[in-house]
């Protein structure tokens, strides 16, 4: 990554007055070196020019719009192709898939007009939109989806969750995918942000990605480790953005985020789901410059992953025992202050959220209940301590979690409550790469668990992730929900596809295998004058970017 890194900023510095100048933009990216860019300088030529004089390039009478994220990261990256979060938060608006997910989980056309399957599921034919250009200025056509799928299939993660398909070119404007056999998330993924459209023109002799030329409704005119600037391309099939500029800002300390609103620095913060302390949002409600925009409506989860191979998680009835001292309602309305709703179960909270199983009715906080199970699983306090004991060994569990704001006070919340049935819940906050590494070795008791992957519109990704023997986030292994989880990936009716997904629900919430905790909101907060903003609850957040507007064309 750091290779491609230092290859994409220094292709941006020498190459972006061409760039631009094909596709007709002002010329934005010039001069500077890459080693400026990485170490945190920002390169700097005609539009640098004008950022530091207070006015970004190609502003003059336009509307701009600053966003801070606190993606947890220390930059932004713009490659689609590449691995890691970083990647994901522009790719829908510097580059386009075939179909878009909208808001509701829906799959709607984006650089496909249309597309159709045969009636065995495994030959789909996509039809291209005509008259579409890439940002530096090259036609877009069957070609340069080929070649972006040719390259998309060399990674074997995301070829297995296409199906594995075979893509062929039938005309300039159609082509065709042919399966093995039917795969019924195929559909959900060519529609996601993983398979995004770059130009011919985007990658260098080696098949790499180098340059960030897509399709979107905005491309890149300026990128460093601090932030990413944005212009509008005027080209765009869609419609011609009413932002004419955007600047998207890392401000990774929460408390700074604010700050810089409050000052007028940004517009807009929280839409990648980090960075509004809880605890200022009311206020920032009360405040007229601002809007606060709260979305419940996704599918976030966050939930609590057991090793079901080691004490005293091996057994179901502390597994059980856990689930019933958890006071769901206490840790969302005094923890986060509200902005989530108690988990019921490993999709959803009710019907809202598509493809939950509402039979599903979860656990609630039952102390007594939570007792009971320890007393008989044989775990007693035997020496008045408040934590219970057998064979002379303490009912003691390490919870791993992320360094993020809300799970380092749940987890204290979790610790008090635990504490009160008789377990010791040890806290252990670690980076989530060493966490995911943990728990692939099996070398961890509990581990705090995102919901990675759990769209709206089909969250097979997260079932396959966490509860088939072949996901790499796997925490169990039962014949029974591997063989059901395989039958909804190669069932195509959509009824009958829910009723299994219902079955694998029902089959999760038996084994046990985790605590199911809150589906947190994701609250934005916009100024005031901001309008048209929509939430997008995956992983790239700024979807719907051109959407927005300023009123009074600020």
């Amino acid at each position: 990554m750091k290779g491609y890194r230092k290859g994409l900023v220094s292709t941006l510095l020498t190459l972006g007055l061409l760039t631009m100048a094909a596709c007709g933009r002002p010329p934005a990216v010039g001069g500077g070196t890459g080693e400026g860019a990485h170490g945190g300088h920002e390169a700097h030529g005609q539009a640098a020019a004008g950022s530091a004089a207070g006015a970004p390039a190609g502003a003059a009478g336009g509307q701009r719009l600053r966003i801070a994220i606190g993606h947890g990261l220390d930059y932004v990256g713009v490659d689609p192709l590449g691995p890691g979060r970083e990647n994901t938060l522009l790719a829908t608006i510097i580059y386009e898939p075939l179909l878009l997910e909208t808001a509701d989980g829906k799959l709607e056309p984006a650089l496909a007009e249309r597309w159709e399957s045969d009636p065995t599921g495994t030959h789909w034919t996509f039809h291209l939109r005509r008259g579409v250009t890439f940002h530096d200025g090259t036609p877009f056509d069957a070609r340069a989806v080929v070649r972006a799928y040719e390259r998309h299939l060399r990674d074997p993660e995301k070829a297995r969750r296409l199906g594995e398909p075979r893509v062929e070119i039938v005309d300039d404007y159609t082509v065709s995918f042919h399966l093995n056999r039917p795969h019924a998330p195929f559909l959900s993924v060519v529609g996601s942000f993983s398979t995004v459209i770059p130009g011919p023109n985007a990658y260098g002799s080696d098949g790499n990605l180098v340059k960030p030329v897509g399709t979107g409704p905005f491309q890149v005119t300026r990128f460093t480790r601090e932030h990413v600037l944005l212009a509008r391309y005027e080209k765009h099939w869609r419609q011609v953005p009413a932002l004419e500029e955007v600047e998207v800002k890392y401000i990774p300390d929460p408390a700074t985020m604010i700050l810089a609103l409050e000052a007028g620095e940004v517009d807009v913060i929280g839409a990648d789901g980090y960075g509004v302390p809880r605890n200022e949002i009311r206020r920032l409600e009360a405040d007229p410059r601002f809007r606060v925009l709260v979305n419940t409506k996704d599918a976030a989860l966050e939930w609590i992953g057991f090793n079901l191979h080691r004490p005293p998680f091996d057994d179901l009835r502390v597994r059980q025992a856990f689930n019933y001292a958890v006071d769901r309602e206490a840790i969302t309305r005094q923890v986060l202050e509200g902005y989530a709703v108690p988990a019921r179960g490993p999709i959803g909270y009710d019907a809202s959220i598509p493809w939950t199983n509402t039979a599903i009715e979860g656990y609630r906080h039952h102390p007594e209940r939570a007792r009971a199970l320890l007393e008989e699983a044989g775990w007693k306090d035997t020496d008045g301590d408040g934590i219970r004991e057998r064979d002379g060994r303490p009912l003691r569990a390490t919870l791993l979690f992320e360094p993020t704001r809300d799970w380092k006070l749940v987890a204290e919340a979790l610790r008090t409550q635990l504490r009160q049935v008789g377990m010791d819940l040890r806290l252990e906050m670690r980076d989530g790469a060493l966490i995911r590494d943990l728990q692939k070795k099996g070398d961890f008791e509990a581990a705090a668990q995102g919901s990675i992957g759990k769209s709206l519109v089909d969250p097979y990704y997260y079932l396959v992730w966490y509860y088939s023997s072949r996901g790499r986030g796997s925490l169990l292994h039962d014949p029974g929900l591997d063989g059901l989880i395989a039958r909804s990936l190669s069932t195509l009716d959509p009824g009958e596809r829910e009723r299994l997904y219902h079955e694998i629900q029902a089959r999760i919430m038996e084994i046990l295998p985790g605590a199911y905790l809150y589906h947190p909101a994701r609250v934005t907060v916009v100024r005031a004058d901001v309008e048209g903003w929509e939430s997008a609850g995956t992983m790239d957040p700024l979807r719907f970017l051109w959407k927005v507007s300023r009123r009074g064309g600020r």
